[in-house]
């Protein structure tokens, strides 16, 4: 008989530094999905990748099954995740679903992007025939519970993602007119949710500064920005009315100096 489980990590207690190294790049979702299920030798499996959490769902004959996920989990963060992971089986596993597509495990309670992200993550399953009868049965009703929740309760009338929250506080900050000049560090999802939302919230200029400079032209020529290398951003800090910082360093980057 086939279990339902879920193995994963998120923002609850995973820093930035490991959810990034698991993160699935673009395009890559089904392909990367279609390799999980033959790798962990599972039956059937869903894989949900966000900047907040790295989930494999998954149903598989043998107990041994959530054992190879985490393993496959560690080789792909390059490290041990022991520390970090969560393994949900049967009911439980079904219940953390619903709250994570509700957006009851999410930074901002209610936030509407993870109810998308779980449908792509199924789309991606569903593209890959990864998704069985179990995981069609577990994503459909999953899906329907987080539409459920949010069509039936008050929860989406805030703030709907982190994002979000940042390009409220500036307009709140800075009037009507906005943010004029916006530079964000880091290149990750955070990073560029963070720009998008900003950006709609209409800006003069748009500079992203990442360690890596070759990341850092990609995102900005994506939300058409500029780039600039991460120590000189850093040195023209206050020239800029918001500055967004979504890195993976454990100390600090900015201090009163």
């Amino acid at each position: 008989m086939k279990a339902v489980f879920v193995v994963g990590m998120s923002h609850l207690a995973t820093p930035v530094s490991v959810r990034e190294g698991l993160a699935v790049r673009p395009g890559t979702l089904p392909a990367e999905t279609a390799a999980l299920k033959e790798a962990c030798g599972l039956d059937e499996a869903v894989l949900l990748g966000t900047c907040s959490r790295f989930e494999v769902y998954a149903a598989a004959s043998d107990e041994a099954a959530p054992e190879r996920v985490k393993a496959w989990l560690a080789a792909r963060a390059g490290r041990d995740v022991d520390a970090y992971a969560y393994l949900h089986v049967r009911e439980e596993a079904v219940r953390h679903l619903f709250r994570v597509a509700a957006g009851l495990d999410s930074w901002i309670v209610g936030e509407t992007e993870i109810l998308g992200q779980v449908k792509a993550a199924y789309a991606g399953a569903q593209a890959a025939k990864t998704a069985g009868r179990v995981m069609n049965i577990l994503f459909q009703k999953g899906i329907g519970a987080g539409k459920a929740v949010r069509s039936g309760t008050s929860i989406a009338l805030g703030l709907r993602s982190v994002g979000g929250a940042a390009a409220i506080l500036a307009r709140k900050l800075f009037g009507e007119n906005g943010a004029r000049r916006v530079v964000v560090f880091g290149a990750g999802q955070m990073a560029r949710t963070a720009a998008e939302h900003l950006i709609a919230k209409g800006v003069d200029s748009l500079t992203v500064a990442n360690r890596t400079y070759e990341k850092a032209v990609e995102l900005a020529e994506a939300l058409g920005g500029k780039a600039e290398r991460f120590e000189d951003a850093l040195g023209r800090l206050e020239d800029a009315d918001v500055a967004v910082f979504s890195t993976s360093s454990t100390g600090f980057i900015a201090d009163q100096a």
